[in-house]
């Protein structure tokens, strides 16, 4: 499941729980796509404290959907990723290092409020 978070204008926030289906991952899409119709750049705010998996027709889009926007990675300014788990956080380092056009952290659950005023900072 995917639920679009209040955030401010530049920012498009989500929080993940469960299973994220196909058709949650495309509201995701559409969410991010109605913030990047007005910004130029936006931040990213994902709280996964409760994320248990991604259905492979779910990653298939996001795999699909990262390809076909590489070249737009730069409107992506920061990623903000909260997670209780070791592995996300590792993933989120690796994203900051091979894709230096979009900054990417983690937060613990407890610093979901930085992590939201990280993720809205802007150049």
């Amino acid at each position: 499941m995917i639920e679009v978070l209040s955030a401010p204008a530049h920012v498009a926030a989500f929080r993940l729980a469960g299973t994220v289906s196909e058709d949650d991952y495309e509201e995701l899409v559409r969410e991010v796509e109605t913030k990047l119709q007005t910004r130029e750049r936006i931040g990213i705010y994902v709280d996964a404290t409760d994320f248990e998996r991604i259905t492979l027709s779910a990653l298939r889009k996001r795999l699909q959907y990262g390809a076909k926007n590489w070249k737009r990675r730069g409107r992506f300014q920061r990623a903000a990723l909260v997670t209780n788990k070791r592995w996300m956080s590792s993933l989120a380092r690796v994203a900051d290092r091979i894709v230096p056009q979009i900054r990417a952290r983690s937060f613990d659950a407890e610093d979901s409020d930085a992590a939201m005023r990280w993720a809205a900072v802007g150049d």
